[in-house]
């Protein structure tokens, strides 16, 4: 029980470290480097100024290739917190970034459990989910808090860092969802997929990956030795597509009278 006790005490103290070199590298002299800002985040941070100014509701900035709304509407407090500096741009990203990271870790951790209701019988599921487990969760999300990608740009002030934080929350709750059969889960990783639509083209290939994930489930039957694997109703199936089709519903009707802007940044 005490050695138990040390564990988590240990493990919390190592997710702290790794949440701290992720604040490191990313608010670091956060509004001076790099120096000034390029363009992309410049016309997203004018945007931003024209909706606080001007009001109104905008789905799809057709300008600068086209790009998806969420990211400019998130601007609007920090720009108003900030004003219309480089800082405020990367104050916003910063904030993504830094979730992204704990959100990361939380899955890792979680992935080890999730594993072992799949597999409750494998001996080995069972040696992962004590031993490595936490270290791999550690390793990952170190890994993704020293990634230059990463943080290059977050630094840049770039709205593609939703893709990954929202790519997380999509297969975290979409599994949670597939192991345990709960309707909750399924529902919330399809607000999070609606939403991911409104944030970068790249988004677009999430659903995809996702189905590539699960059709050899449905094709093989799911087996395990001789036992059958548990296959989610397709009640709750349903209720995670038709969640994300429903939030997606509106950016879906504006690119289909809009092809061209859909494909302009693909």
């Amino acid at each position: 029980m005490a050695s138990g006790r040390i564990n988590r005490h240990w493990w919390w103290g190592v997710s702290i470290v790794i949440i701290l070199i992720a604040a490191f590298f990313r608010l670091y002299q956060l509004g001076t480097h790099p120096l000034g800002i390029f363009f992309d985040p410049a016309i997203n941070g004018l945007d931003a100024v024209r909706l606080i100014q001007r009001g109104g509701h905008v789905l799809f900035f057709p300008t600068n290739g086209g790009r998806e709304s969420l990211f400019i509407y998130l601007l609007i407090p920090y720009i108003t917190a900030f004003g219309t500096t480089p800082f405020a741009i990367r104050a916003l990203t910063a904030t993504l970034s830094l979730l992204n990271v704990v959100v990361m870790y939380a899955f890792l951790r979680d992935l080890g459990s999730l594993s072992l209701s799949v597999t409750p019988g494998l001996w080995y599921t069972k040696w992962v989910e004590k031993r490595t487990q936490p270290f791999l969760a550690a390793l990952g999300a170190l890994t993704m808090a020293t990634m230059y990608w990463h943080i290059s740009v977050t630094r840049l002030g770039q709205r593609p860092i939703l893709v990954p934080l929202l790519a997380v929350i999509i297969y975290w709750f979409f599994l949670k969802g597939w192991v345990n059969n709960r309707r909750g889960w399924f529902i919330a990783s399809g607000v999070a997929m609606g939403l991911a639509g409104y944030t970068y083209g790249a988004a677009r290939v999430l659903p995809v990956i996702l189905m590539l994930a699960i059709i050899p489930e449905f094709l093989i039957g799911g087996r395990n030795g001789s036992k059958r694997r548990q296959v989610p109703s397709l009640t709750n199936l349903a209720a995670f597509l038709v969640t994300a089709a429903i939030v997606y519903a509106p950016m879906a009707w504006y690119l289909l009278n809009h092809p061209v802007q859909f494909a302009a940044r693909a």
